[in-house]
């Protein structure tokens, strides 16, 4: 079994959502948007838009989010992104899970909500597995402690 965000384009699998993951600004701490008020995916769209290379799913899904078709530079990982936005190269969307808790002292990126209440791009995390695992029984009760015990930050599907 394994997490993954859908889609999942691989026929014979089986899966179950668990909770969906909001996505985070992450900006450089001087920058305007660091202390601007509610911010809308939307706004975000443009050519100072960071995000990870043509292929993965994050970066589709943040290109939905920000209602646009393209961004401006890439990357091919998460960190990478993180260093070109404490560098000063843009922001990123980054899923509440990949960013820090409690900023350290001197960060230079500073996360931020988008949207707020239920209305929080984002995307959802499933357990996915063989369709054809004889264990499917055992991946149902896992799914359900996933569920039970969401991250926090995140919202539980149910």
């Amino acid at each position: 079994a394994a997490l993954l965000s859908p889609p999942i384009d691989e026929s014979g699998l089986a899966s179950t959502p668990l909770f969906t993951e909001p996505f985070l600004l992450a900006c450089p701490a001087d920058h305007r948007l660091a202390q601007a008020g509610r911010i809308s995916a939307t706004d975000l769209a443009g050519p100072d838009l960071l995000l990870l290379d043509e292929g993965n799913c994050l970066r589709d899904q943040a290109l939905a989010a920000c209602e646009t078709t393209s961004a401006g530079r890439h990357a091919t990982s998460l960190e990478t992104l993180r260093s070109m936005v404490a560098a000063g190269g843009g922001y990123t969307l980054l899923p509440r899970l990949a960013a820090r808790a409690e900023p350290e002292a001197g960060d230079l990126v500073v996360c931020r909500p988008l949207g707020g209440g239920d209305d929080q791009p984002g995307r959802t995390v499933a357990l996915v597995w063989r369709a054809s695992d004889p264990r499917s029984g055992d991946f149902a009760e896992l799914a359900r402690f996933f569920r039970d015990h969401a991250p926090d930050g995140t919202r539980r599907v149910t």
